[in-house]
């Protein structure tokens, strides 16, 4: 597997997409889209509220990931890294049931809206405290969204996931220390999905946000079942066992993560039992795990898609016939079989299946040569076309040049000569290649991060959204999707987000091949240990049987 998400955003959403492990890295921007990561320096003491031997035992899960997080701030951070370490330290006010949809009570009880759906009052569960003693009350919630929101004109880091996902938040009221009310600009459809996801909505300690300030991602507070101990120089994050979590106790004592980015150290220090859990599998390296009873491996399908994008702006594929002759030409199910191990399956579309509202009666671009070719001669394509194909060496490292070769020999098939051009780092691929105009041609992958697709499809096509690095431009589907996301009747969005759907498929700014698995390989020893369709890993019913030394 293998697509740009983005490696800050995603040093991680690179995690995620192809293996996704690598959409930690959705290529996604690294997100969330993404894999750039700022490797912090800190002390060997950065301690949080732990005794030394408060880390030790027969319950202790040894984790390796491949690079450090660039901070542990909900607020501030989109790598997939550290998605998969906070997750278990910060919880939401809401939680969404992945096989229903639905939502469910998680640091809130209940909660009621009027009928515009303009005003949505929350009862904060009580006796809920964070790691540092304080208690759950309505002024942490809504300092940890005032923290997000972000004025006209105004640039902060805390405002990374606020500039959109809570665009139509007016106001903020703590009416009292048990309930919170959220009044909003305009109804919004996917407002309760927002809420929901542990990318937008994590409650912070508003004593913790006090004392730390700047300094909170190096000194993370939160409610869930597992609080921060320290960050050490090396990278080591440890996490421990809350005692005084609200619902169902970790059977966990404690968590270690190590940092170790080479693939093949990481797969080595797992067979000699030196770790129990290891992300950031390439497709190429999971094989060797299968048949072996000492490992298991997890699979989970995600949310995430993995794109080849093209640069509308610029010839050729300023033409739509070119466009649509790429579409043609790519082998999907080849992709996701052979090249990524099905470790990913076919893509229908821009949305995962496991999304709302996706559609599997769209009409959608088959793997056809001949017509691809017949497209080519529309377009006037000489034969001596040629064209760049630019991927991330930094984020797919991996898995990515095979996919890429693989995309190349499709594309020459039909007669477009493709010349590979490998980025080194992140920075450089997102300023020179998805900001810039380096290549015609790109990997690049998208991580939704809730279960409405309104904010996926927007980032994506929306012409003036940030992430829209196919430079596509179609004032309907502008219209399309700002209707929808101030739609609340479900058939209006399903109608409308169909409708855009159609036409982006028709127009083909990109071609949507493979929605990734998320993949981690433990040892047999570790049970109950699972993953969202987010790519988080569960922790808290995660259980170690490991055999004694005696």
């Amino acid at each position: 597997m293998g697509f740009c998400i983005s490696k800050k955003n995603v040093a991680g959403m690179k995690f995620f997409l192809y293996s996704i492990q690598s959409l930690a890295r959705v290529h996604f921007s690294k997100r969330i889209m993404r894999n750039f990561l700022i490797l912090l320096v800190l002390s060997d003491f950065l301690t949080g509220c732990s005794r030394p031997d408060a880390v030790s035992g027969n319950k202790q899960l040894i984790y390796m990931i491949a690079n450090a997080p660039a901070s542990l701030d909900p607020a501030e951070v989109n790598d997939l890294i550290y998605y998969q370490i906070t997750f278990n330290i910060f919880e939401t006010l809401i939680a969404v049931n992945w096989r229903t949809g639905a939502f469910e009570p998680a640091l809130a009880t209940h909660w009621r809206y009027d009928s515009s759906q303009s005003s949505w009052t929350f009862y904060l569960r009580r006796g809920v405290h964070f790691h540092d003693g304080s208690p759950l009350n309505a002024g942490a919630v809504k300092i940890s969204f005032e923290r997000q929101i972000v004025a006209d004109g105004t640039d902060k880091k805390t405002g990374l996931h606020g500039r959109r996902a809570f665009a139509m938040i007016r106001e903020v009221r703590a009416l009292n220390d048990s309930t919170v009310r959220f009044m909003l600009k305009y109804p919004h459809a996917a407002f309760l999905d927002h809420l929901a996801s542990p990318y937008y909505s994590t409650i912070a300690s508003q004593r913790g946000l006090e004392t730390h300030a700047e300094k909170f991602g190096q000194h993370p507070i939160g409610t869930g079942p597992f609080e921060f101990v320290r960050w050490n120089t090396t990278g080591q994050i440890v996490l421990k066992k809350f005692s005084q979590y609200w619902g169902q106790r970790p059977q966990l004592d404690s968590v270690i993560y190590k940092v170790v980015e080479n693939l093949d150290e990481r797969i080595k220090t797992l067979r000699q039992g030196q770790a129990d859990v290891i992300s950031g599998l390439s497709a190429a390296s999971v094989s060797q795990f299968y048949n072996d009873t000492s490992f298991r491996m997890v699979e989970e399908a995600t949310l995430a898609t993995a794109i080849l994008g093209m640069k509308l702006r610029q010839p050729p594929f300023n033409n739509a016939a070119m466009r649509q002759a790429v579409a043609h030409a790519i082998d999907k199910n080849y992709l996701a079989v052979n090249i990524s191990r099905n470790l990913a399956i076919p893509a229908h579309g821009p949305l995962s299946p496991l999304l709302a509202f996706y559609d599997s009666t769209l009409a959608v671009p088959e793997h056809d040569t001949v017509r691809a070719k017949i497209l080519l001669q529309k377009a006037g394509a000489l034969r001596s076309l040629r064209v760049e194909l630019a991927y991330c060496v930094d984020t797919d490292n991996q898995r990515g040049n095979t996919l890429v070769q693989a995309i190349k020999y499709n594309l020459q098939t039909i007669g477009m000569q493709t010349e590979i051009l490998p980025c080194p780092n992140w920075q450089k691929y997102e300023a020179e290649v998805l900001r810039g105009d380096a290549a015609e041609l790109f990997m690049w992958g998208n991580l939704s991060f809730t279960h409405h697709p309104g904010d996926f499809l927007y980032s994506l096509f929306y012409s003036k959204s940030s992430n829209n690095f196919f430079n596509y431009k179609n004032p309907e589907v502008d219209r399309l999707l700002d209707q929808a996301q101030r739609t609340v009747d479900f058939a209006t969005q399903r109608r409308l987000y169909r409708r855009v759907q159609e036409i982006v498929l028709q127009e083909t700014p990109a071609v949507f091949f493979t929605h990734p698995k998320v993949v981690y390989a433990t040892r047999a020893w570790v049970k109950n240990f699972s993953a969202d369709p987010l790519g988080i890993p569960n922790l808290k019913a995660t259980t170690l049987n490991k055999p004694r030394n005696d």
